[in-house]
């Protein structure tokens, strides 16, 4: 299997693969909740 990236002159990143061109987005990542336990209670920190 065979997958090139590729930027445009905008700056746009492209991944092709098989002759198609799937458009690549910066995410950011979900920050983790924890729980604890209060007197009983679970509080989402």
């Amino acid at each position: 299997m065979m997958v090139e990236v590729r930027e445009t002159l905008t700056g746009e990143l492209f991944l092709w693969h098989q002759g198609e061109a799937i458009s690549l987005k910066e995410t950011e990542r979900n920050k983790r909740v924890t729980e604890t336990k209060k007197g009983g209670i679970y509080v989402a920190t």
